[in-house]
């Protein structure tokens, strides 16, 4: 009995170290998913994972993944995107002293606003070569080709970089051509025609029922 108890108990803490410091939920991986964590080699991506701070996500050119925060937020990633969870924190009991910053360094992503944003948009924010996207109770989506582009689906958001600060609204399209240039608007009939493909797989993606309040 006691060498079951021991097992047990060794079980269970190894099972609370897997998923120690997890951020998110890898909710759907589709196609090529893989993740990096540390100096780790990546590895291949499976629903139900636990995705820690810290990590990040590639995606082959067919892959897709739909990863839900602990807040509530949401993030559908592309093919060929790789997204970086740069810091993430959050305590059910204090949603506003939370943070949230993320990095697409290619690909494209869409993303919903969970609670750390709702209560303190200033601690969300998404960074790219060409500008830090900040939110504002979005649903949004953007893609790094160089130049950068993005699409509002609610709310609203701010592109900032060296050339400073502009706001997008809901129905928007905007670019940002590189970091020490103001974003401006652009009709959606601009957009290249595979980041209009994205933009439009990712829009007809159903998150309603992944968003929500903190797990």
């Amino acid at each position: 009995m006691k060498r079951i108890g021991m097992c047990a108990c060794a079980l269970a803490a190894a099972l609370l170290a897997g998923t120690a410091g997890a951020a998110a939920t890898l909710r759907s991986a589709i196609g090529e998913v893989k993740v990096v964590t540390g100096q780790a080699a990546p590895s291949a991506a499976k629903k139900g994972q636990a995705i820690a701070s810290g990590a990040t996500i590639n995606t082959g050119e067919t892959g897709r993944a739909i990863l839900r925060f602990d807040d509530g937020q949401v993030v559908a990633l592309y093919g060929n995107t790789s997204f970086k969870i740069d810091e993430y924190k959050f305590e059910a009991a204090k949603p506003g002293a939370g943070s949230a910053f993320f990095s697409l360094v290619r690909g494209a992503i869409r993303a919903v606003t969970g609670l750390i944003g709702q209560r303190n948009a200033r601690a969300v924010a998404f960074r790219a070569p060409q500008a830090t996207i900040g939110i504002r109770g979005t649903d949004f989506m953007m893609a790094t080709v160089n130049p950068l582009y993005l699409n509002v689906l609610s709310g609203e958001v701010t592109a900032a970089n060296a050339g400073g600060t502009a706001t997008f609204g809901a129905g928007a399209f905007g670019t940002v051509q590189s970091s020490t240039m103001l974003a401006t608007a652009i009709p959606g009939a601009a957009l290249p025609g595979g980041v209009s493909t994205a933009f439009s797989q990712l829009a007809g993606m159903d998150l309603a029922g992944v968003a929500g309040g903190a797990a």
